[in-house]
């Protein structure tokens, strides 16, 4: 499929825009190994310092970056491959019918998207390591379970929505300035008799 694309392209079937990118030019050297030297003195004259004084050191490869170059590229747009593939009747595959679907149902400049944002279920432990820097005591909220962490839940045991776990911090203690959690209150209990 890729020998056809490209095929296309330098005949003229398939328009593609050509682009640039920059990429690092670098060069590789060899390189003496030099290693801290022990002290003549460790060992005497039989030690490994006095017997390998006189031998080059060992070589070893270091690359070093000497300059940039701008690397052409091409760039084929969805309309003109969703045409090219028309024009070839090739049925697309799962993943160009994904990249095309963006191309059918565009939405207009500046209008929000009616779609609600995909969710990412994460368990209890997931969610506390990633956010617990900023919100400090979320770890709280999650050991007794506060109603706005009871509505995130996913359905399933100690699986909970990521997204809204944020939201939710956001609105409760704002941009990350939670306050450090609380040192746990020693309960008392009635001793029956």
């Amino acid at each position: 499929m890729i020998a056809t694309i490209s095929k296309a392209i330098q005949n003229g079937g398939l328009p593609a825009v050509e682009r640039t990118r920059t990429e690092d030019i670098a060069e590789s050297r060899q390189v003496p190994d030099f290693h801290a030297p022990s002290s003549p003195y460790s060992g005497g004259l039989g030690s490994s310092y006095w017997l390998n004084r006189d031998q080059a050191p060992t070589m070893r490869t270091v690359t070093k970056k000497i300059g940039e170059r701008a690397v052409s590229f091409f760039v084929i747009e969805r309309s003109a491959f969703r045409d090219w593939m028309t024009n070839q009747s090739l049925e697309p595959s799962v993943h160009i019918q994904a990249w095309l679907r963006a191309f059918d149902s565009p939405s207009p400049a500046g209008e929000e998207q009616n779609e609600a944002p995909s969710l990412t279920p994460m368990k209890r432990a997931a969610i506390i390591g990633q956010l617990s820097r900023r919100y400090p005591s979320l770890e709280s909220d999650f050991n007794r379970p506060a109603d706005w962490v009871r509505g995130c839940s996913t359905g399933k045991r100690g699986e909970y929505y990521l997204e809204k776990i944020e939201a939710g911090c956001r609105s409760k203690w704002g941009n990350g300035n939670a306050p450090a959690a609380l040192v746990a209150a020693v309960q008392t209990h009635k001793i029956r008799g």
